[in-house]
């Protein structure tokens, strides 16, 4: 799909993450826990988990951790091998539906999370030690500092740890200039590794992430 020239600008006033009190993007709940996701990306992530076998997802960036209990939840119903590793620079924001009673995360079996920077030493240890002997196909998420530079070292560190039939998605590509221009640069300077899934992209025709679904090679 080709998007038109203002297609990230018109997202933005629409549906970003600037706009002051937006229900739609400041008032959604997973469980009675706060999850920022667009719904119909979180459509097109049931979907494309179901389609490609993923059973391991690597989250950079947990928030109130909604995300995270949504992904658990799809790989406990789906009986995968693997697990949710989410990562956050702190604890858990936890901002809750107040009627509702609200799972404990920490005792989901299918999450683990790891406290401090998604593109620090200690981290990428870890995750590295948890997924290398993994034998079926990995998510990883980028949704965590959105600085281009950031966004671009997570693209440098994680990537060469995909297979083929692994998937990538950078989120945030239209409300926020880096992390767009930091996939843009990685798949110039690195042209054999990832695929743009333009189909998935467009699937439901609006997304938070155009220029941000890709298959592995």
């Amino acid at each position: 799909m080709d998007y038109h020239e203002n297609y990230f600008e018109k997202m933005d006033q629409l549906w970003g993450s600037r706009t002051p009190g937006s229900a739609f993007t400041k008032h959604r709940y997973y469980r009675g826990i706060r999850l920022l996701k667009n719904p119909f990306d979180l459509w097109n992530y049931q979907e494309l988990i179901w389609e490609n076998d993923i059973q391991w997802i690597v989250e950079c960036g947990t928030h109130s951790g909604g995300s995270a209990l949504y992904f658990g939840d799809i790989l406990d119903n789906n009986k995968a091998e693997g697990r949710v590793i989410s990562i956050d620079i702190s604890e858990i924001k936890r901002k809750e539906h107040p009627p509702k009673k609200t799972p404990d995360l920490s005792k989901h079996p299918k999450i683990e999370f790891l406290i401090g920077t998604s593109i620090g030493s200690t981290i990428v240890a870890e995750v590295e030690q948890i997924i290398r002997e993994r034998t079926k196909p990995l998510l990883l998420i980028l949704d965590s500092n959105h600085l281009e530079e950031h966004v671009f070292a997570e693209l440098e560190i994680y990537v060469p740890f995909l297979k083929s039939g692994d998937y990538l998605v950078v989120e945030d590509t239209a409300s926020t200039p880096g992390p767009r221009l930091a996939i843009r640069r990685f798949t110039e300077e690195n042209p054999e590794i990832l695929e743009r899934d333009i189909v998935r992209e467009g699937k439901m025709g609006f997304t938070f992430h155009p220029e941000g679904y890709y298959k592995v090679k």
